[in-house]
């Protein structure tokens, strides 16, 4: 009898290290995905004009939202969100946005270019933008522009 419960705890041990084994192999060879972190969806905001922008949005963490001289051509709005700058520059008279750029802290923990697109909900160049890094000053942030084809 006690042979016997001596050779079923043993049997169950072996089972159970064989199951958690598995589960760490199986761990270590299929990771499971990075979590989605999007923070801005731009691809929802290609088309829209900064009003439209502003009501998906909300209002910009800007003190001077719109420029006071009327003959600038460019002027931008920042966001902040989540630890994220998101800064949208656009034609103060037409309304149009021509670029967003998402401003990564250079303290960021980034393994690709990828992971910082998911902030965007961005994939790469396509008919729609174009996306172009700059990274000028390499302490202190990273860009990644996307331009709006027009």
């Amino acid at each position: 009898m006690k042979f016997l419960k001596l050779l079923i705890m043993t049997v169950m041990s072996i089972l159970i290290v064989g199951l958690v084994s598995l589960c760490i192999i199986g761990y270590l060879l299929f990771p499971p995905p990075p979590p989605s972190t999007v923070v801005f969806d731009i691809p929802t905001l290609v088309y829209k004009n900064i009003d439209e922008v502003r009501l998906v949005l909300g209002k910009p963490d800007d003190e001077q939202l719109e420029p006071k001289d009327k003959t600038t051509k460019n002027w931008s709005n920042i966001y902040h969100k989540d630890g994220f700058r998101l800064s949208i520059r656009f034609d103060p008279v037409s309304r149009a946005i021509s670029q967003y750029r998402i401003v990564i802290d250079g303290k960021g923990n980034y393994e690709s270019l990828e992971d910082i697109l998911r902030i965007g909900n961005v994939h790469g160049s396509n008919a729609t933008y174009t996306i172009e890094t700059d990274q000028s000053d390499r302490n202190e942030f990273s860009y990644v522009i996307i331009h709006i084809n027009k």
